[in-house]
């Protein structure tokens, strides 16, 4: 189950992430929207984006709470060849 809780993917929604991809955007994005936690599999690290602006943060494998709203726009995610990501959250459709 990844150590996903999933009672909270009925509160918002979730996106997957496929390896190998470059500012995948979460839904069509707006300011508001929310990552509540990114559940990272595989090898190499993963990015976010607030919009257009970068989070300074990598994230490795693992489960990360993170509980953030976006200010600038929509999320966008990057991944390595290597991992794969589950993103759960409230997203714009």
């Amino acid at each position: 189950d990844r150590g996903v809780n999933y009672s909270e993917i009925g509160k918002g929604g979730y996106r997957e992430v496929a390896a190998n991809q470059t500012d995948s955007a979460l839904g069509t994005g707006a300011v508001g929207d929310r990552i509540h936690r990114l559940v990272i599999v595989g090898a190499g690290n993963v990015s976010i984006k607030d919009g257009t602006t970068a989070i300074t943060e990598v994230f490795a494998a693992g489960n990360h709470e993170l509980n953030i709203t976006s200010k600038f726009g929509g999320w966008k995610v990057t991944t390595p060849a290597g991992a794969t990501c589950l993103v759960i959250g409230d997203f714009t459709a």
